[in-house]
């Protein structure tokens, strides 16, 4: 289950110093690296890989030795489900998944990309879901028997976990491992885990749970690779990781950081060839346009800056939820952008911060034009959203009033 992760010990490398052999045999079984680049990687504010793109990395992440590759979101939009289709279509000799919302029309679009292994994440903690999240664990069972029954592999993932009740983490995934689930996720969906809570946490889930663990950390307190590190020491049958770590806010684990401190450290021999490491982080961060000051933790440029419509309707209800301190703590402050990544909900509420109402026509509109330009690498301030707005509501009334003449 786990080829790409396959891992034996290299004992022609120098012995480790005293405290390094202490905890080189201290990860011995195997596990899988699942690069998520292409979805939690193009969910940065400001990134849109196109298909071409998309195309491209997962190839080279093939040939360096990474297949098992998250390849979109494609309930994003039809230009997103176009580029996953694409993908699946290339001939390129990859394990490809995709990420669903908790909504069986996204488990419809998957099998018809021809996607056949998806995750979806449904909230642990009142901080996402509030009292929604009651309703969503009551259609759990289902959700998981529906994509079980097209057949799929199917991966849950508990958002938040470092903000919920293990107690109901602990139900959620019993609850999925008995409709049949093929693997959980433990989600730092916020970067408060430390890695003494990683190690403790993923024990106590592979101590109650024989379904395979998989781990996803965030970076912003700048404890994604030790958290990591520490999930494997634990037991996790899979890592999450990005190309230099890239994703929402501060990002994720870094693959190549993850991946030398495995080799360095662990005297592990992974199926890897490291020595490309540094061409696909290139190749990722020209196609990105970010640079890796602008995503650290704390001070970087992108830290607290949401174009993700989904996290930005969450954002909008409780300033926390996708955060794990108050940015004026650091003299910071949240920030919207638009991109490939928007829904109808964020162009209405700009508009209606500035006095818009706007039809679904025109705001249907509005984001067809953002995601179009975003593919083309061209920002959409604010400042041109309303000025769009304002011209075509105004060309909306005006062709009113003309029927009605």
């Amino acid at each position: 289950m786990f080829g790409t992760g396959f891992i034996l010990r290299d004992d022609k490398m120098e012995t480790g110093t005293n405290l390094e052999t202490t905890i080189e045999h201290s990860i011995d079984h195997c596990f899988e690296i699942h690069d998520v680049t292409l979805r939690e990687g193009d969910q940065h504010a400001g990134v849109a890989f196109s298909t071409d793109e998309k195309i491209e990395i997962a190839k080279r992440l093939i040939e360096i030795g990474i297949s098992s590759i998250q390849a979109g979101f494609p309930s994003l939009s039809p230009i997103e489900a176009e580029a996953v289709s694409a993908l699946v279509n290339s001939g390129l000799k990859g394990d490809f998944h995709c990420l669903c919302r908790y909504d069986l029309r996204d488990i419809d679009l998957a099998d018809t990309c021809g996607i056949r292994k998806i995750g979806f994440s449904i909230p642990g903690s009142t901080s996402l879901s509030g009292n929604a999240g009651k309703l969503a664990r009551q259609k759990l069972d289902y959700f998981v028997k529906y994509a079980k029954d097209k057949g799929l592999f199917l991966r849950m993932s508990c958002e938040d976990v470092a903000r919920s009740e293990l107690s109901t983490v602990f139900t959620l995934y019993e609850i999925a491992e008995n409709a049949g689930a093929d693997m959980i996720t433990f989600a730092d969906t916020v970067g408060r885990v430390t890695p003494t809570m990683a190690l403790h946490i993923t024990k106590q889930i592979k101590e109650r749970f024989t379904i395979p663990l998989a781990v996803h950390f965030h970076n912003d307190l700048g404890l994604a690779t030790a958290n990591t590190i520490a999930s494997l020491e634990g037991g996790a049958d899979q890592i999450q990781v990005s190309v230099g770590g890239l994703g929402e806010r501060a990002g994720i684990a870094s693959m190549e950081e993850v991946l030398m401190i495995l080799h360095t450290i662990y005297r592990l021999q992974l199926p890897v060839d490291t020595t490309k490491l540094y061409e696909v982080f290139a190749l990722v961060r020209d196609y990105a346009g970010v640079d890796g000051a602008d995503t650290k933790p704390i001070v970087g440029r992108d830290v607290f800056t949401h174009e993700c419509g989904l996290h930005v309707e969450e954002l909008l209800k409780n300033p926390l939820s996708y955060h794990p301190f108050d940015p004026c703590l650091v003299g910071r402050k949240f920030e919207f952008r638009f991109g490939k990544h928007s829904t109808p909900e964020t162009i209405s509420y700009t508009a209606n911060q500035n006095g818009i109402d706007l039809s679904p026509m025109t705001r249907d509109a509005i984001l067809s034009t953002v995601q179009l330009l975003a593919l083309n690498k061209v920002d959409f301030p604010n400042s041109l959203l309303v000025q769009m707005a304002e011209a075509l509501q105004k060309i909306e009334k005006d062709y009113i009033n003309e029927g009605v003449q």
